[in-house]
């Protein structure tokens, strides 16, 4: 849920829970510049984070809430932001402005 609405918000809108149109539209879609970045790297968390949760749920290891997955997701997407380290003349350079935006928006 979270998620469908952090892509809706980078998408405007065009986000579909069919796996298969939304994989494509994160490989093709036609956004700009730092949309089209974050869109990648939030997929790519978000498939990290939800397979983790579900090996340990499948191992009795315990399980987090929604809440606390949502919290390591974005902890991990800025953490990821931060290390790119972007000169002010990059053209990504207001990157992690963009994800603050996008993240307090939802």
């Amino acid at each position: 849920m979270f998620i469908a609405s952090l892509l809706g918000c980078l998408c405007n809108g065009s986000t579909d829970p069919d796996w298969a149109l939304t994989l494509q539209y994160v490989t093709c879609n036609t956004l700009q510049g730092m949309d089209k970045i974050l869109i990648k790297m939030l997929f790519q968390t978000c498939i990290y984070y939800l397979w983790k949760e579900r090996n340990e749920r499948r191992h009795q290891k315990g399980f987090r809430s929604m809440d606390q997955t949502i919290r390591l997701i974005d902890k991990a997407l800025r953490n990821r932001i931060s290390s790119l380290r972007y000169k002010e003349d990059h053209k990504l350079a207001g990157i992690m402005q963009r994800w603050f935006e996008v993240f307090t928006h939802t």
